[in-house]
């Protein structure tokens, strides 16, 4: 099982933004506040309210049970796993009954051989090799941050040296696969999803 949800902030206006903000218990409006441009407030309201819409068909949800883990990755106890990402205007949503991951980045012309240190070999030779480095290059940025939100945790220097270019693959005895696509044009999505055991 796995489920997939998008919304795009830009058909939100400063008035109904005003209303739906209310929903929100005030430790979290507190969050959203925390953001000085209105469209990160926006990008913060409407992924709580997404996670809160999607989980609800699971569940009978709570605010006060929506918590993080000590790297920030979103979870709701008694409830299946789910994971969120924004870019641009774009707020994605997936859940699954293990663990899953997902990152969405709005692609941009961007210098890729600032990035290249968070790829291993196979993943730079992947990007530098290609028609296309750019296209490349949020190919495998998606992947990797894909599969660190499934695993939870943050990046660092031994998830580095994970390669996310095969289709599956495997890290502490669990195995992992990716679907990577070009999305609403604009967007390169990644989703990561760990395999059940047999």
């Amino acid at each position: 099982m796995m489920e997939f949800d998008f919304f795009d902030i830009q058909k939100i206006t400063e008035d109904q933004f005003l209303v739906d903000f209310l929903e929100l218990p005030l430790n979290l409006q507190f969050e959203v506040n925390r953001y000085k441009k209105l469209k990160d407030r926006m990008l913060k309201l409407y992924g709580l309210l997404t996670i809160k819409k999607n989980l609800s068909r699971h569940i009978n949800f709570d605010w006060d049970h929506l918590m993080k883990n000590e790297f920030g990755k979103p979870f709701y106890l008694g409830a299946p796993n789910f994971n969120i990402s924004h870019s641009g205007s774009i707020i994605v949503f997936v859940l699954s009954e293990n663990e899953i991951g997902v990152d969405i980045e709005l692609k941009k012309n961007i210098d890729v051989t600032l990035y290249l240190d968070f790829f291993d070999g196979a993943e730079k030779h992947f990007i530098k090799s290609s028609d296309n480095t750019q296209d490349s290059f949020y190919f495998m940025w998606t992947r990797k941050e894909s599969f660190v939100k499934a695993l939870g945790v943050g990046l660092n220097d031994e998830l580095l040296k994970i390669s996310s270019l095969d289709k599956i693959i495997s890290y502490n005895n669990r195995m992992y696969s990716f679907k990577t696509h070009d999305f609403l044009e604009k967007y390169k999505l990644s989703i990561c999803k760990e395999l059940p055991a047999n």
